[in-house]
């Protein structure tokens, strides 16, 4: 019998429009999708849940990480802490992926290619890292945050493993698949609780941001095997802005310019939002959303907040 395969996302109100996208790059090819939708929801409105849900989605109350990552203190992080739950959140499906609700898909026939790999290989994370020819500055040196990671890992990790983990290319968390059965949900489950739950100091706020990501790169370049996909299916718009050809296709802004396979809307709307809205890099060009919704991107973009 097939293993059920499952592609999961998370927002809140505030991203809501994203993840709308997200699933609608999916749905555009429902008749071949051969995996299901899930959703946790850790504040969205009825209104958007009803929505999810009339499109076939299944929706899970991220609530029921509240009595250990309360909701009023960790607000957004639930939708990173969710992540190595994922198993015990949709226990019905096998095969599992997470993907990040600010990306969306150009090339959706991927996520069959990722499952299968995942199947075939059931003790591997399927993921990419933050490594593409094209994210260079305008002097041509590869884009780094080298010197910000060495920090962020310092106050999480002991020197040798912070040193260590800083001099690799980091894995994006963004975009993931594995087996269930795969130990590796269990192992980072017991990182993210140690990591959020623990106390810091000045770097307590971008520990905890990055905390899922810095935590899936401590277990993958140690005690657990990646299997890296190429980063044109988790391209993070970040590093390198794309833009959209004559026909609409979304390409790396470097020769050959490929076109994209996922494009990951990363950094913060606040940071990099009305870049991505002016150059039309939201899915469909942003012509999915409603006026409502775009005003409250809006406001993500204005926000002082972290994100």
């Amino acid at each position: 019998m097939s293993e059920r395969r499952l592609l999961v996302s998370s927002s809140d109100e505030r991203y809501f429009p994203l993840a709308k996208g997200l699933f609608l790059s999916v749905l555009e090819h429902r008749e071949r999708l051969n995996f299901d939708l899930g959703f946790v929801d850790i504040g969205c409105s009825e209104h958007a849940l009803n929505w999810l849900r009339r499109q076939g989605v299944i929706v899970v109350d991220g609530a029921i990480l509240a009595a250990d990552f309360p909701r009023e203190r960790y607000g957004y992080h639930l939708a990173q802490i969710c992540r190595p739950y994922l198993p015990d959140l949709f226990e019905a499906w096998e095969v599992i992926s997470w993907v990040d609700c600010d990306a969306w898909f150009q090339d959706a026939s991927f996520i069959d290619i990722l499952f299968q790999e995942a199947i075939a290989h059931p003790a591997d994370v399927l993921a990419s890292t933050e490594l593409h020819y094209t994210y260079v500055g305008g002097d041509g040196r590869p884009v780094t945050n080298q010197t910000a990671l060495q920090r962020y890992y310092s106050a999480i990790y002991e020197p040798e493993l912070a040193a260590r983990l800083t001099g690799l290319p980091a894995i994006n968390s963004g975009f993931i698949a594995s087996h269930r059965s795969n130990p590796f949900w269990s192992a980072w489950k017991r990182q993210i609780e140690d990591i959020y739950l623990r106390r810091y100091g000045e770097l307590g706020a971008v520990s905890r941001h990055f905390g899922e990501q810095f935590s899936l790169n401590a277990l993958l370049r140690s005690d657990h095997a990646v299997r890296l996909f190429d980063p044109l299916y988790n391209y993070l718009c970040c590093w390198k802005t794309p833009f959209r050809d004559e026909d609409g296709t979304v390409r790396a802004a470097l020769p050959p310019y490929p076109a994209i396979g996922m494009v990951h809307l990363a950094g913060g709307w606040r940071h990099f939002g009305d870049t991505y809205n002016e150059r039309g890099l939201l899915y469909d060009r942003g012509t999915y959303l409603q006026a409502d919704e775009r005003r409250v991107l809006q406001k993500v973009a204005q926000s002082a907040r972290f994100r």
